[in-house]
């Protein structure tokens, strides 16, 4: 299957929808920059949907455009999160870490709290309420035990990984050492691994397990500890 094919077919659409929107009727307007928000998330264009999803839901707020409204903000908010979560200075990463749950994790937790009716797989929605409260442990129980997810289906998966990792950096905070925190880090590993073999086109796939890797080896700089990481074999 060509992806990149794929994906300059949505791009085509959605070049088309941007060009009528200047004579489009109001009453499409809201449709037509909810298609447009679609097609970026599909594509993987996380900031053009985001604007796109803000104005459909600025002209028509309903709790289908706010879910996906929401995802918008969380896939930011987790993209952002993995370079702050390896800036070595640590005044500037709490400083940088706040800005961005400002920014995109609080409007997600918001937006999916009140459309949570409307998500398309409630379990693994649920489990995304559950992680921006930092309620890990919940939801990686309920994403353990989620039923009617699709065998395709591969952001429960990520969503796992960063659950994960969101432990191992809050044991490292708080100076935890390396037997606490890089078994939490390979678990992730494997967590996006499967999302990786599941979706390999996803660029998000390839570049958490990276982001994990440089994590874990500051972990390990820390305390010097120069043990071999037989996971790095693992990671393309």
């Amino acid at each position: 299957h060509n992806i990149e094919k794929t994906k300059a077919q949505w791009l085509g659409s959605a070049k088309e929808i941007q060009a009528q929107l200047a004579q489009a009727h109001p009453a499409t307007l809201g449709p037509s920059y909810y298609a447009l928000g679609r097609i970026y998330q599909l594509v993987g264009d996380e900031s053009q949907a985001l604007a796109h999803l803000q104005t459909a839901y600025e002209l028509t707020p309903s709790d289908k455009v706010a879910v996906y409204l929401a995802q918008s903000y969380g896939a930011l908010f987790s993209e952002h999160l993995q370079a702050v979560r390896n800036i070595e200075d640590k005044r500037v990463r709490e400083s940088r870490l706040s800005d961005i749950e400002q920014e995109y994790k609080q409007p997600a937790q918001r937006l999916m709290r009140q459309s949570i009716a409307s998500a398309p797989y409630r379990s693994y929605a649920e489990a995304q309420l559950l992680y921006y409260q930092k309620e890990w442990d919940g939801a990686l129980s309920l994403l353990e035990n989620s039923e009617g997810l699709p065998s395709w289906y591969y952001l429960d998966e990520v969503l796992k990984g960063d659950i994960l990792l969101a432990k191992a950096t809050q044991k490292y905070e708080s100076g935890e050492g390396v037997t606490q925190v890089i078994p939490l880090i390979e678990q992730a590993l494997a967590s996006y691994e499967q999302a990786q073999h599941i979706a390999p086109s996803d660029p998000n796939t390839a570049t958490k397990p990276l982001s994990a890797m440089l994590f874990s080896l500051r972990a390990l700089n820390r305390e010097g500890d120069a043990q071999s990481v037989d996971w790095m074999e693992g990671v393309s």
